[in-house]
């Protein structure tokens, strides 16, 4: 098992300090799997703010399962729900995009600063290198109480 952080959350891990509440905003995080991608590898994506209400988001992955029948799943998610936003998306098995967020995990409002995480729950039958993304977009409501 390894473990991947973007280089957004490790350069700027509160790059959302100054938001005006009732105002959208957007994440953007690329996190690159440096050895062959496995069962139980964790991703650290960045943190969205507390009042920060999700109103959809984008996963995008490279090809980490370079196998005929891949079958590595990932899940994104944070501390209290690790699958909050995709639950078993299979976009790592070809090199696609998914914008079907988990009904946990839209229009939810975070109440605390709360940092979005990955896991390959699945592992690949045969994992490579490859990058993940993952935009996350919605409305600042201010801190939430």
């Amino acid at each position: 098992m390894a473990a991947y952080t973007s280089k957004q959350y490790a350069n700027s891990p509160k790059a959302f300090v100054g938001a005006i509440p009732g105002n959208m905003m957007a994440f953007y995080w690329e996190v690159s799997i440096t050895a062959n991608a496995a069962n139980a590898d964790t991703f650290t994506f960045g943190t969205v703010p507390k009042g920060f209400r999700v109103l959809g988001a984008c996963l995008e992955a490279t090809d980490i399962d370079t196998n005929g029948t891949p079958t590595v799943t990932l899940n994104i998610g944070d501390a209290g729900d690790a699958d909050r936003l995709f639950a078993a998306s299979t976009v790592g098995q070809t090199g696609t995009a998914d914008r079907a967020v988990a009904v946990t995990g839209q229009h939810y409002l975070f109440t605390d600063d709360t940092v979005i995480t990955g896991i390959i729950p699945t592992g690949p039958a045969t994992g490579t290198t490859g990058t993940l993304l993952l935009s996350v977009y919605g409305r600042f409501e201010g801190p939430a109480s």
